[in-house]
């Protein structure tokens, strides 16, 4: 009938503990994200020495608004194409720590948000690593617009409602002079 060849590995355990700490609330496009990495041994010892790898990818998101509910912002339609940002390797200091600023470039025109996934590495002496993947969002415009429809039923023919928005990062009216909407 047919034959299939596999092998059967030990589950092995990491032998470090990694952590990587980002800034929970999004930040600005253009600016800096800040990163931390601590690494310690299991067994409490600190990870000093040791080779440090962090990759860093950026893609569009999208922005959703809880104290809009309903609304729609960004635009859908516009296409952005994830892309490798940063590689960058170290060693860890004698602590297992590390610290990074990860530069966003400025005018980049994703839907609404970029999502930015750090991704860093801790290499063991014997080679083996430990790995941890954040994420952080980051605002590419000032102001956003949104879209929400008006309630009732839709009819063929006849002109459809929506509320239009502009609201700044932070969720608050944004005041705009003009806005076009296609």
């Amino acid at each position: 009938l047919g034959a299939c060849t596999f092998l059967v590995e030990d589950f092995v355990p990491d032998r470090m503990k990694l952590a990587v700490s980002v800034p929970q609330e999004p930040v600005a496009a253009g600016g800096g994200i800040p990163v931390s990495v601590l690494a310690r041994h299991l067994f409490g010892a600190p990870a000093g020495g040791r080779r440090l790898t962090m990759d860093v990818t950026l893609r569009g998101a999208a922005l959703e608004r809880p104290d809009w509910p309903g609304f729609t912002f960004g635009d859908e339609e516009r296409k952005f194409e994830p892309f490798h940002l940063l590689a960058r390797e170290t060693m860890l200091d004698p602590d297992g720590a590390a610290l990074f600023c990860v530069e966003l470039p400025a005018g980049l025109r994703p839907q609404a948000l970029l999502e930015a996934s750090v991704q860093c590495t801790a290499h063991e002496l014997g080679g083996r690593s430990t790995t941890r993947t954040v994420a952080v969002r980051a605002y590419a415009y000032p102001a956003y617009l949104g879209l929400c429809r008006a309630e009732g039923a839709v009819e063929t023919g006849r002109p459809v409602r929506f509320q239009c928005v502009a609201i700044t990062p932070d969720g608050k009216p944004a005041a705009l002079a003009t806005a076009a909407l296609k």
